[in-house]
């Protein structure tokens, strides 16, 4: 990862409203948000640093609340940038719930980024104390699977931005 700044500048109750606003949590009650609000930590990065690197160990997940996430894959002969997050998407959920490598490298946008991030003890912890957030999340996932990257080459999403 590359430079990033702990802040602390949302308080409990800005965290859960954040959290709420997030497709990935919207179905959500308060009841289930407030235990994720108390587990998240802010961070920010500023224009272009690198915040997950391709193939590394997923340990965490960023919820983005401000600024851009650019997505891209590393080719054998290219780069690909296949996605800018905006604020509301979620960005290394895959990979913490899969335990799998990271599938891209996420950089912060032009203007900077500010998300909250999530790690993956304290996830599974929630997820088994909550079994609605754990519903909430099979149903977001299921959906993005149709645009996910296999082994073979870029899914739909990859052919889209060629």
């Amino acid at each position: 990862m590359g430079w990033m700044d702990t802040v602390g500048t949302m308080d409990h109750l800005e965290r859960v409203m954040a959290l709420r606003r997030l497709p990935l949590f919207s179905g959500l009650d308060t009841r289930d948000l407030d235990p994720l609000a108390q587990v998240t930590s802010e961070r920010a990065y500023p224009p272009d640093e690198p915040v997950y690197v391709q193939g590394e160990p997923g340990d965490e997940m960023m919820m983005v609340i401000d600024g851009t996430a650019r997505i891209t894959w590393r080719l054998p002969d290219e780069t690909v940038e296949v996605a800018m997050l905006r604020p509301g998407a979620v960005v290394g959920e895959m990979a913490l719930l899969t335990d799998r490598p990271r599938a891209a490298d996420v950089h912060a946008g032009p203007g900077g980024l500010v998300g909250l991030v999530i790690e993956r003890k304290a996830f599974e912890s929630i997820l088994c104390e909550r079994p609605g957030v754990a519903l909430e999340l099979l149903s977001v996932l299921a959906e993005r699977l149709a645009t996910t990257p296999t082994t073979d080459g870029p899914g739909e999403l990859g052919a889209r931005v060629r």
